[in-house]
C-alpha cells in the first residue's frame, strides 16, 4: 500500500443552527492519502468534513470549504 502522510490546513465558513455564521481557519489536521483510494484533495476535504463534523455536530447547518492546503510530513 502506497500512502502518505499530509498535514492539512482549510479555511471553512459555518453556519450554525442557531442562524451563526462564522470563519474558521484550522491548521495541523493529521491525513493520511492512501494512494489506491483516489485522489489526494478528496483525502483532504475528507479529514477537513470530519473535522467540522466532530467540533459542530449537531449545532451544524451548512458549511462551506474555502479553501484546502496539504503539506507532506517529512
Amino acid at each position: 500500500m502506497t500512502a502518505t502522510k499530509l498535514i492539512v490546513s482549510a479555511d471553512i465558513v459555518v453556519c450554525l443552527s442557531a442562524g451563526d455564521e462564522q470563519r474558521v481557519r484550522v491548521d495541523n489536521i493529521p491525513c493520511t492519502w492512501v494512494w489506491a483510494d483516489g485522489l489526494r484533495a478528496t483525502a483532504e476535504y475528507k479529514v477537513v468534513l470530519d473535522w467540522v463534523v466532530d467540533t459542530f455536530g449537531d449545532n451544524l447547518e451548512t458549511f462551506s470549504v474555502v479553501c484546502v492546503a496539504g503539506s507532506p510530513v517529512a
